[in-house]
């Protein structure tokens, strides 16, 4: 398990692999479903819970997959205090359009409306897409003043460059606990990023972890190497995404989403597969997909 620690905190164990809560905030998602899975989850040892402001079926439902996690935890009768609630603030909605705020006053004052919508101060706190229209040391002291303020146990970064992970670490004193950054068979870039989050020991959270939806539902045929893996050991090339991914580093921790206990399980499940050295040579040197899913 991966520890998980800065600044300043107790130390937290985030379990193999995470859940990326989104999907439960598609437009007609059930509240009653969701809960049921996360209970799931939460009940066979997913510590981990990944959530963000923007994440609601609206522009004006802001916040609404994080009042998503503060039912499911409301309901569960487990050890709160052995919970990673991570929230993501910076970006913005208005009607259909999407954008970026990374201003000091922004940031505290999305992550004050973060606590009161999941009911309590987050584990965790990233700046979620970087402001191209502002300096990026600026946004990462505007982080520091977020967890001065007591809105975040911790705080971290989202969709960052090896240089911008330097940068934020130099400008807040290496508070950083966490890096959330895309990784899947589909996109593979940030490998030095990577490298410094097991250098300082602090999580990487992999999201769209199998590449979003259309891959994830035709990984096999997309990544035929996946898929001949799957085959040798009796798994899904789905598990098998999840499980290259975990071995790639100690700090690695996929958070795929999904919507049914069924899938939970199996995603659960993959981190018991054994690859051999010759299996992991062969998924690392099959080609990657077209990019990333939501380009910078």
């Amino acid at each position: 398990m991966q520890k998980f620690s800065k600044p300043n905190t107790s130390t937290k164990l985030i379990s193999e692999i995470g859940v990326g809560v989104m999907p439960f905030s598609r437009p007609g998602a059930s509240l009653d479903v969701a809960v049921e899975v996360l209970h799931y989850c939460l009940n066979s040892g997913i510590s981990l819970l990944n959530t963000a402001d923007v994440y609601a079926p609206s522009a004006d439902q802001i916040g609404h997959n994080e009042n998503v996690v503060r039912e499911a935890l409301d309901q569960w009768d487990g050890e709160r205090e052995n919970i990673v609630v991570v929230t993501k603030n910076g970006l913005t909605r208005e009607g259909t359009q999407w954008s970026r705020n990374g201003s000091k006053e922004h940031l505290l004052r999305a992550a004050e409306a973060s606590g009161k919508k999941l009911g309590f101060v987050p584990d965790l706190i990233l700046h979620h897409r970087i402001d191209r229209t502002r300096p990026f040391a600026e946004q990462a002291k505007a982080m520091v003043a977020v967890h001065q303020a007591g809105l975040a146990k911790r705080i971290g970064f989202s969709n960052v460059t090896a240089l911008e992970y330097d940068i934020a670490q130099q400008e807040t004193g290496g508070m950083i606990a966490a890096i959330e950054n895309e990784r899947s068979p589909r996109f593979r870039d940030h490998t030095d990023v990577l490298e410094r989050c097991a250098r300082d020991e602090i999580a990487f959270l992999a999201w769209s972890p199998l590449g979003g939806e259309n891959d994830a539902k035709n990984l096999g045929e997309l990544y035929p190497k996946f898929q001949q893996v799957a085959n040798e050991v009796g798994a899904t090339a789905q598990q098998i995404a999840l499980r290259w991914l975990k071995l790639q580093s100690p700090s690695m921790v996929p958070i795929p989403g999904f919507t049914k206990i069924s899938t939970a399980k199996s995603s659960i499940a993959s981190m018991d597969i054994k690859l051999t050295d010759d299996q992991l040579a062969r998924l690392n040197s099959s080609p990657a997909g077209d990019g990333s899913v939501y380009p910078d």
